[in-house]
């Protein structure tokens, strides 16, 4: 089945945390900074925000960094990403090496990892050669020289005449694996989600196949993580009543092995986001239950190695209306903690705000930074689009879109909200299963 070309904005995470407790109360909140980096990284041009998507990460030193994407011009394929690194000396954006895409062979989609010092960055870029709007590149960036690298080969895509849309990709940085890639691709009956490694300067296909569970339906939304030993991949794939989100892992056999069964059986799942947070993996995603009237609802679930389990009750912040809509879910790791980012809006026609929240170690607990209203995106009055979170040894970096404009906040040191009589001091679980490599 052939897919449209339209890139959600509504994926994906990464993360790390101590063995949480429950049982415990919350201490009062204590305000924390939230601040804007920069102004507005589109500089004023036109972001659609289903296909233009963000992305954002610490390096080794905890400068920011984050890849985005804007169209040019009026032409419906003139997209170009740009990659920039924040500057605390000079309070600016920097850009690194050479924009990618721009006019019939535009690029969108961007997604970042960091394997020891290198970064590397996967995109979709169109060809108008042949045609094909949707070939799966990765480069490497070359500080020396303020340059990207192409690395292995030119285009991922298992048929090249097929189109790939929405990369993830997860540094590994283990047994000669730099970093890995997921992407969705057009195959015929079925969209496929596929998977591959870099190693040696070579790109590998994991697991032998595709990882759908049904040859026959559509997968979307596939997110990596790296739990230590294996690579672990989440994504949504319709079902006969309704769509599921499953996880699966590949070890050094080479296969991919399930995790678990359905994360949201008989629920309409979506845009999961994996993360490992030393100790467990956890999956972020979106659920709407028809019991439940119109809510469409943020879930956390905790990878227990036998089974998923609910972390916490529902993250959504409009939880008393039937009518709340959330989406663009992210989650990630900072000071040893679990930290989901999504935007929502409360009933039909309302614009959708941008939300945070941590982990206490018993509750999901808000993080409003130093402002007196609970959402931090910059205008309450706009529409927030699509999420990029990432979590450094210092501070929180979020990066959205909020009616065509790109921001970038961050949130600087500070305590979050804690449990009262939480143990912390409690030794992480042990990773089950074997290794990867």
């Amino acid at each position: 089945m052939s897919r449209k070309f339209v890139i959600s904005c509504e994926s994906t995470l990464r993360i790390v945390a101590p063995l949480l407790v429950f049982g415990a109360s919350a201490a009062p909140a204590v305000p924390n900074a939230w601040s804007l980096l920069g102004d507005d990284r589109g500089d004023g041009r036109y972001v659609r925000e289903d296909w233009d998507l963000i992305a954002a990460l610490h390096d080794t030193q905890g400068r920011e960094i984050v890849a985005h994407c804007t169209r040019m011009s009026d032409e419906v394929w003139d997209h170009q990403i740009t990659v920039e690194r924040w500057d605390e000396a000079t309070q600016s954006w920097l850009p690194l090496g050479q924009a990618f895409g721009g006019g019939e062979d535009g690029a969108n989609a961007p997604s970042l990892a960091l394997a020891g010092d290198w970064l590397y960055v996967a995109y979709i870029q169109r060809n108008s050669g042949t045609g094909v709007w949707g070939e799966l590149k990765v480069k490497r960036y070359d500080e020396p020289g303020d340059l990207w690298v192409e690395i292995g080969q030119s285009v991922l895509n298992v048929d090249p005449l097929e189109n790939a849309w929405a990369p993830s990709l997860v540094a590994v940085d283990q047994a000669g694996i730099d970093v890995a890639v997921a992407w969705e691709e057009d195959g015929g009956s079925a969209v496929k989600a596929w998977v591959k490694a870099l190693r040696d300067d070579q790109w590998l296909l994991l697991g032998g196949g595709p990882l759908n569970v049904a040859p026959n339906r559509d997968a979307e939304d596939v997110e990596l993580a790296f739990d230590g030993d294996r690579i672990v991949a989440t994504w949504s794939e319709e079902h006969n009543d309704h769509q599921a989100i499953h996880v699966k892992a590949v070890g050094s056999d080479n296969r991919w092995t399930a995790l678990g069964d359905d994360l949201a059986p008989g629920q309409y799942g979506h845009k999961p986001s994996i993360a490992f947070d030393g100790a467990a993996l956890h999956v972020a995603y979106g659920s709407y239950d028809e019991a439940l009237g119109n809510a469409r609802l943020v879930l956390v679930k905790r990878w227990t190695d036998s089974a998923w389990q609910l972390l916490g009750g529902p993250l959504n912040e409009y939880s008393s209306s039937d009518d709340t809509w959330a989406s663009c879910h992210r989650i990630a790791l900072r000071g040893g903690r679990l930290w989901v980012a999504w935007c929502e809006s409360q009933g039909s026609g309302k614009a959708a705000d941008l939300f945070v929240k941590s982990y206490s170690g018993c509750e999901w607990a808000i993080d409003p930074g130093s402002r007196a209203r609970r959402s931090l995106d910059v205008d309450p009055e706009l529409d927030v689009g699509q999420l990029a979170l990432a979590g450094g040894l210092a501070s929180l970096l979020v990066g959205f879109v909020e009616e065509g404009a790109i921001y970038v906040e961050r949130r600087d040191p500070g305590p979050p909200v804690e449990c009262i009589g939480a143990d912390r001091s409690a030794p992480a679980r042990a990773v089950a299963g074997g290794p990867m490599w």
